[in-house]
């Protein structure tokens, strides 16, 4: 059995193949341009979809099989000019449980401190409305998190079609801060132009506020506003960045693909990344009082210096 048939393990020794070498490095000119501006990491799928927009490359499987290929190999090599540091792009988040245990007490205090150090006041407490935003995708969530966390609103990632946690939570927190203190929860939602992504979007809506509706309460206090991608988004987007629906391909029981009124379907990588931070802090501004936020950033950087001082004194004693 091959190399290639039995799949690499851990780091490697390689050395492309010098025909590959300009196309390696158009992906390294991607991965390297969202590291110098200060975005976060890519996935995958965003480099190939760059790759497509930047360099004109056809979109479809040999490309995309090609991008993540190399970008595996590229990630495990141990060293060279074609290295692609593991940070460089965004996976999926993997999921754990960790029991949270220290060496000594002043292990103990070091872990307070910087825990400090990351201090954040709520910024969306006396804002007019509780903003939440989500996104299908798990390595979405790192990429919006980039914006949101200007704003200390949390992301996540609504999965598949049985998340029924997540539905129920959604609701049940939009009551709650309802009754608390009148106010109105916006979610902000991301996702394909797709038969799935766009069923997902509105089933999730249908249910999360039938919940709502058996709390007692009316279902306009929870509002879904789509964000990405929508018709008018992919309206403008070149043809390359469509896949072309072939209804012969089309499997039986696909009920949504069958209703689906296009005959192409959009991924939201289908934005470049830069396009899609831009986009989502709009939205996010569009529901903020500026104001407000301002004097809240101030109480925060005024907050931060008194908890950092009274851990300093708690941590000095603590070791004594």
């Amino acid at each position: 059995m091959s190399t290639a048939e039995q799949g690499d393990r851990g780091f490697i020794d390689w050395k492309p193949q010098k025909r590959s070498i300009p196309f390696i490095e158009h992906i390294l000119s991607v991965v390297n341009y969202y590291r110098d501006n200060g975005y976060p990491a890519p996935t995958v799928r965003d480099v190939y979809y760059d790759m497509i927009g930047w360099y004109g490359y056809k979109k479809g499987n040999k490309l995309n099989r090609k991008v993540y290929n190399l970008l595996r190999k590229m990630r495990r090599v141990r060293s060279g000019p074609y290295k692609v540091p593991f940070s460089a792009i965004t996976d999926d988040t993997p999921t754990s449980l960790v029991l949270t245990t220290y060496d000594d007490p002043a292990h103990f205090w070091s872990t307070v401190k910087n825990s400090a150090e990351r201090y954040h006041k709520d910024l969306t407490a006396n804002q007019p409305k509780r903003v939440v935003v989500y996104t299908e995708g798990a390595g979405a969530v790192k990429q919006f998190h980039h914006v949101a966390r200007d704003y200390a609103i949390p992301v996540w990632s609504g999965g598949g079609w049985d998340q029924l946690d997540l539905k129920h939570n959604t609701a049940s927190a939009a009551v709650a801060e309802y009754r608390k203190t009148e106010r109105e929860t916006v979610v902000l939602h991301t996702g394909d132009f797709d038969p799935e992504g766009v069923a997902l979007f509105e089933v999730f809506t249908e249910d999360v506020h039938q919940f709502v509706e058996d709390y007692g309460e009316d279902s306009s206090i929870l509002v879904f506003k789509r964000v990405m991608l929508t018709p008018e988004q992919v309206a403008g987007l070149p043809e390359d960045k469509k896949s072309w629906i072939d209804p012969a391909e089309m499997k039986e029981k696909n009920y949504r693909g069958q209703k689906w009124p296009l005959p192409f379907k959009v991924e939201l990588q289908a934005l470049n990344l830069e396009e899609r931070l831009n986009i989502m802090r709009g939205a996010i501004d569009a529901e903020m009082d500026h104001d407000q936020l301002e004097e809240d950033r101030r109480k925060s950087r005024k907050e931060y210096q008194r908890v950092n001082a009274t851990v300093q004194k708690l941590a000095e004693d603590g070791t004594r």
